[in-house]
Parts: C-alpha cells; structure tokens; sequence
C-alpha cells in the first residue's frame, strides 16, 4: 500500500472517529490515541513514541491547567465507587475536624441518596433542628451553588465553616423548594447519650462513630452500672458510621468472647479478625436501626445479633461492608479509598444488603396532639416586633410545616413576618406578613392536617422489656 493510501485510510478512520467523538467517552479515547498515534509516526523527530506523545501532551496541559489535575484525581476516585474521595489540602483538614466533631456547621446528619444529599436527622438543640430541618429534605444548594448529585463530604465541606456565620442551604421536601439561612455554630462533640425510663431501663443514642466514641461510650457505661441498669436500649438509627475502632471497641464491651467482625483486604496478610474477650456479657440489649443505619453501625448491631448478646428492631439497615483508608499525600493532599469489605461474625457478607432485624418494625403516624403546643388566643394581632405567645404559637405551626420562622421565642422577627407572608400567601390570604386572627385561624387549621411520627420502633423495644408506654411519655 503507497503513501497515499494511507493518508486515505487514516483520515477515513479519524472522519469516523469526529463524528462520533461526542457520542461516547470510549470514542474521546479512541481518538486520543489514533491521534497520538499519527502525530509520532509523523513528526520529522523519529524518537517521540504515541506515549511520549500523550505524556508531553498532558504534563504541559496540567502544566498551564493545575486545578485540572485535581478535578481529574476527583473524578477518578469518585467512578470507582460513592465512598472513595480526593481531597484538596484544605478539604482534608476541614473532613478531620467534621469527622472528630470539632467544628462549626449547624447540626444536620446527612447521606447520599439517590443523587442527593439527603438529611437523616437534626442534632437535638442544634441550630438546624431550630430553623426546621426534617429528615428526608434532599439539599440542593448551599449558598445559591448547586449541588445535586455531590458526594456528601463535598456537601459537608460547603456547609461547615467559621463560627457565627451564615449558610443559607436549599432543600427541596417533597417539590417544594424551601431557603434556610443558619448561623454556622459550634456542633455538639458528644456522639453519645442515654437517659434512663421508668422501669429500670436504659436508654442509649449514638449519633455516629467518631474516635472519641468508644471513650464516651464506657463513660455512659460506668454511670449505667450505677444506676444498677441492665436492660439497655442502643438506638444506632440514622447513624451513618465512621471509625471501625470505635465499633470494635464498643463491640468488645457488650459482646461475649468470640468474632466481632473479619476484615478482608487485597493483600491477605492484612486481613484481620478482631474479637471479644468478654467471658459474659452483662447487659440485655435491645438495638434499634433504620435504612440509615451503616458501616459500622452494621458491624456493631450483626456482633450483637450473632453472637446473641441482644435482638435488633426496626428496618433492613443501608448495607455498606466496606473499609475506607486514608492517605495523606504530598502538598497536604489526601485521597480516601475503598481498600476492603468486612464479614460480620457468622461469615456474612452484608455489602448492598444489610442486616434484617430479628423483628421488622416501620413507624407509624398519627394525628398531630395539639394539647403539645402553646395556642392561639385569637385575639391578639401581632405585627414585626411585638411579643406575645400568640408568635411562639405561630412559629411552632409554621416550622412545623416547613417554613421557617427564625428563633423559637415570643418576638415576631423579620425572619417569621416573612415566614407568615409566604404561608399566607400559599394559602391564599393576604400576604403581608401580620399575624391576624385569620391567619392564626388559618395556621391552625392546616396544622391540624398533619400527622406526626409515632416511634413504634422504640415503643416495641420498650415494650418487649416490660415498659408500659403510658409510663414512658410521662416520665
């Protein structure tokens, strides 16, 4: 074949090549290397091959480009799987304090579902359980910047920052696009908490697990003993996990002697089993998860129901079995990689499918009890800056029912008269931002409408260790 024809041949191919090279990544590659490969068979310099081609070619784009690099090392980690992460220098620095909960943000648990970061849970007293955040409310702008369809931690990067300053963040409940402008504080440290309930039980909350929380956890332990405490609630519902040394720990604390959990790695002489030493254990558990319940929270609630220390109640968890490292790197960079799975302690592999409870329990719902909130007297008007209950009764109805109406409180703020405004005027009345007798009549009535949670998850597991409900929500 003469010189001719191959000139013919290669441009045919590189026509084919350019009128699909936007139809499909693998056609962008295609092209690449075809192209590389003509430019080193026919550039007058024989010793530049098609890889010194594309080297050269990359080393001085990233060159001109270097934030390109960082969004390709992104992009790479995130397509292997949704928990594998690079991070920027600053970035990293900002994930040790999130993680190790010494930062100010303004108290939400979040998850990536479904192409959003969704809410699980507000902390109790934290700035955003005042605004009105709910669980199930999917976050689609911090600050006016979209960010549908990033990575929780890129998310949680946005929304942390420095003390006493405002975030606003998105969310869409239902269709509904709701604007909440938070004051960034100091978020709770404790990932741990427990009361005790009339009939001698325990009742215990973890929120996630951070490198304190196995310390934090035997702390509540010391002050359950003296109480003579032995049937023990653990709600890990909503808790999305985090170190695996904290689970084990806490594991090693309830379980009797045997596997808490195996874990698996690439090179098999990493692989590890961590057990338990306990002879007997010396509490009567009974554990509570949700579809929110992951990673290590997996892993402490299957060495419970293995090795049978206690029963699990509520709904099939998240399934997340895998291990997460951290690497940090030169410059102060940082990438996160899935580098093993676990197997629970009766060899389950849980990955994708979670643990089933021992009893399968959803919540219920049930009509709002109005005899919980301060009320109306129907009289009083109520204008930006007066104070009255009448604007706490008010403030009560509209966060919740999504609005949001600023700090608790008897002084109708700025931030409420624009609240009533927008509910006025979705309900057709008024809209001026006055709290008149027919607006209060008006909230009131469409308050009524809602139902609110009951905790049939929680109730069950009392119940089974012989609380009486009515004993529980009067204590």
């Amino acid at each position: 074949m003469n010189m001719k024809k191959i000139i013919a041949a290669f441009c045919a191919a590189l026509m084919f090549l350019q009128t699909s090279v936007f139809a499909d990544v693998s056609d962008q590659y295609k092209y690449f290397d075809v192209m590389s490969n003509f430019i080193a068979g026919t550039y007058i310099d024989e010793q530049y091959s098609k890889d010194d081609i594309q080297k050269m070619g990359l080393d001085k784009y990233f060159a001109e480009h270097p934030q390109a690099m960082v969004e390709v090392l992104k992009a790479a980690c995130e397509s292997l799987d949704p928990y594998s992460e690079f991070y920027t220098a600053e970035e990293f620095d900002a994930y040790l304090q999130e993680i190790n909960s010494s930062f100010y943000g303004i108290g939400v648990v979040i998850r990536e579902e479904d192409g959003y970061v969704t809410v699980m849970s507000c902390q109790e007293g934290s700035n955003a359980e005042a605004a009105g955040f709910q669980p199930n409310d999917r976050i689609i702008r911090v600050d006016g910047a979209d960010v549908t369809g990033m990575s929780t931690d890129k998310v949680r990067l946005k929304i942390i920052g420095e003390k006493d300053t405002p975030v606003t963040v998105t969310v869409l409940r239902g269709d509904r696009e709701i604007d909440y402008t938070v004051m960034r504080g100091e978020v709770r440290s404790d990932t741990v908490s427990w009361k005790e309930l009339a009939g001698g039980i325990a009742y215990v909350q973890m929120t996630n697990f951070a490198s304190t929380t196995d310390a934090e956890f035997a702390k509540v332990l010391e002050e359950i003993d003296k109480a003579g405490i032995k049937k023990v609630i653990l709600d890990l519902r909503n808790n999305p996990g985090g170190y695996l040394t904290s689970a084990v720990n806490i594991a090693g604390m309830l379980v009797p002697e045997g596997v808490i959990v195996k874990t698996e790695f690439r090179q098999s002489e990493e692989n590890e089993v961590f057990n338990s030493d306990l002879k007997e254990t010396k509490y009567d558990l009974k554990v509570l998860v949700n579809g929110n319940s992951a990673s290590s929270s997996e892993i402490l609630a299957s060495a419970v129901q293995d090795s049978g220390a206690g029963k699990i109640y509520g709904e099939q968890t998240y399934g997340k079995a895998v291990i997460q490292q951290m690497y940090r790197l030169t410059g102060g960079n940082a990438v996160k990689l899935t580098v093993g799975r676990y197997i629970t302690r009766n060899g389950n592999e849980i990955n994708h499918m979670g643990i089933t409870p021992d009893e399968y329990v959803t919540n219920g719902k049930k009509p709002v009890d109005m005899s919980r909130y301060t009320k109306f007297d129907y009289q009083t008007v109520c204008g930006t800056g007066d104070t009255h209950t009448n604007v706490r009764a008010a403030k009560e109805r509209l966060r919740g029912m999504g609005y949001n109406p600023g700090i608790s409180g008897d002084t109708l703020t700025q931030e409420t008269a624009d609240a009533i405004a927008l509910f006025q005027h979705d309900t057709g009345l008024y809209s001026y931002g006055v709290l008149d007798k027919t607006t209060q009549v008006r909230l009131e009535n469409e308050f009524c409408k809602l139902d609110e949670m009951i905790d049939t998850q929680f109730e069950t597991a009392y119940a089974d260790f012989g609380g009486k409900i009515e004993d529980l929500y009067r204590n």
